[in-house]
């Protein structure tokens, strides 16, 4: 069964720990990725500490975006990494006791090597467009979905798959990541419970 894992807005907003609260009310979530964008480390930090007591009291893992670092001191779960990250360097600082995983992974070698290196998940989905890729079809060379349906029919990490669009096919991944147009929904907690419950 496909298990749901959330990525919050990048930035802070609010009344995002009460709309978060109400979709982990909800939906049962297995993980939430505190994604980071364009504001300072403080701030983030700030919006980090906000949400880590309401996702773990879910029963859900909180995981810092790209801020190894700051995973103990936060009392968060892990660590979401970009493939072309320090990821050598973060598994050997967290794991085994954190949760290390890898996105933005454009092609099977890399996703072998990442696999390999020890993550607890891979995503896919996530490669931003860019100029001359205008979908995740172009990005990689045999295409996003299908990366993710080879990967999970031969390795026994887990794959994420990254919504695009709040589509609810997982792409035979073990799990799949909403948002953050999740957040755009006039009642995100309800979409998504309706959407669960459809698809049961």
């Amino acid at each position: 069964m496909t298990r749901l894992y959330l990525t919050t807005q990048p930035d802070p907003a609010p009344g995002m720990d009460g709309v978060l609260g109400a979709v982990l009310a909800g939906t049962e979530i297995a993980a939430v990725r505190i994604s980071r964008g364009t504001g300072s480390l403080d701030d983030y930090l700030c919006y980090a500490r906000q949400l880590i007591p309401a996702i773990q009291r879910a029963k859900a893992a909180a995981l810092l975006d790209g801020l190894p670092a700051h995973v103990a001191a936060l009392g968060a779960d892990g660590v979401h990494m970009e493939a072309h990250g320090l990821l050598q360097e973060t598994i050997g600082e967290l794991k085994p006791e954190f949760i290390v995983g890898v996105g933005e992974i454009a092609s099977r070698h890399q996703a072998m090597t990442l696999g390999e290196a020890g993550v607890d998940y891979l995503m896919f989905g996530d490669l931003a467009p860019g100029p001359d890729m205008p979908d995740s079809s172009d990005i990689t060379e045999i295409g996003a979905a299908e990366l993710a349906r080879w990967w999970v029919e031969n390795f026994q990490v887990p794959a994420v798959w990254q919504s695009r669009n709040d589509d609810m096919d997982p792409q035979g991944c073990e799990f799949l990541a909403m948002g953050p147009g999740l957040w755009n929904r006039s009642d995100p907690a309800e979409w998504l419970a309706g959407n669960v419950r459809a698809g049961q």
